[in-house]
């Protein structure tokens, strides 16, 4: 079930006699969605929660009731898809219940203050520290391309490195995604491309990581990412923007180095400070490449070897 595999949103409709239009979507066991009005047949499994969990149940009856001086009410959500330049939603009477993240209230109860459970999957805080991680790496999530549309993550890697992109989507299990592209060359190098079905997650993390048309270091997220799970958020950024540096013979340890190149001089000061903070000593260093200057995040030996301990005991054997 959806709920088990720590997905947050899932979709519910369930009421005995309150109602909902015709053309209200119902979550079919197969992953499909059926209008209600064509659910014309019993014997259907449709998805239903069932003692916290999202389970599929046989529908065996469904009935026509009259409105009987009930108010018909519009519930749409922020963020919600649009149809004709209008927010989607669905029509119901006010007493049909729905489900909040404080529990069941009925739709005349609802206030702009109430969050609503969606059928839209969503990371669990785990990972979303995994996510975090890897949008300061190699992840990108595209811009949406017209007026009601939506964002999506895409996560992409070299194929020597094609363990890795599966070790990440099996941690991201349970967040929808197509199947493993292949056949990309970038640079006259093999690639491996995988993207995620648009959801409202993708739209509220690209409006945290994009400004101005570029990458940007949302630090509240960092902040949050450590807190949640440091170990699965430093090892999905070092496995993806990391290196390892030897060290000079008989006289250094080995160090390790983050290729923060895309973000501004003070975004990489605000990751040093965040990693020091943690016990890992490190500090902004300006690479000049012609004319320009990047910035990348170097660690000392001794916060090289606690780097290189957290993310070992993240790193899948």
């Amino acid at each position: 079930a959806a709920i088990d595999a720590g997905v947050e949103r899932v979709l519910v409709i369930s009421s005995d006699k309150a109602c909902v239009e015709w053309s209200a979507p119902v979550s079919l066991a197969d992953g499909t969605s059926r209008p209600i009005g064509q659910m014309d047949t019993c014997w259907t499994d449709v998805l239903t929660i069932r003692d916290g969990t999202v389970a599929p149940a046989r529908l065996t009856a469904w009935y026509k009731n009259r409105l009987a001086g009930r108010k018909i009410i519009w519930v749409s959500y922020a963020g919600a898809t649009q149809w004709s330049g209008r927010p989607t939603g669905v029509r119901v009477t006010e007493d049909h219940l729905m489900l909040t993240t404080a529990g069941w209230k009925s739709a005349g109860e609802l206030s702009e203050e109430d969050r609503l459970v969606l059928a839209e999957f969503a990371p669990n805080a785990r990972q979303r520290a995994l996510l975090i991680g890897t949008l300061l790496g190699d992840a990108h999530i595209s811009k949406p391309k017209g007026k009601g549309q939506r964002a999506h993550l895409k996560i992409g890697h070299a194929a020597s490195q094609r363990e890795w992109l599966e070790c990440k989507l099996r941690g991201l299990g349970g967040l929808v995604h197509g199947e493993l592209a292949t056949n990309f060359r970038v640079k006259h190098q093999a690639f491996h491309l995988v993207g995620f079905r648009t959801a409202l997650i993708w739209d509220e993390l690209r409006l945290s990581f994009y400004q101005n048309g570029r990458k940007v270091v949302p630090l509240d997220l960092v902040q949050e990412a450590i807190n949640t799970d440091m170990q699965v958020f430093l090892t999905a950024w070092f496995l993806d923007d990391g290196c390892h540096v030897p060290g000079r013979v008989g006289r250094q340890r080995s160090s390790a180095r983050l290729a923060t190149h895309g973000f501004t001089e003070t975004e990489v000061k605000e990751l040093a400070r965040l990693l020091i903070v943690q016990g890992f000593d490190c500090w902004p260093y300006p690479c000049r490449l012609g004319k320009k200057t990047y910035w990348e995040l170097r660690f000392s030996v001794d916060g090289s070897a606690r780097l290189f301990a957290v993310v070992a005991r993240g790193t899948p054997p």
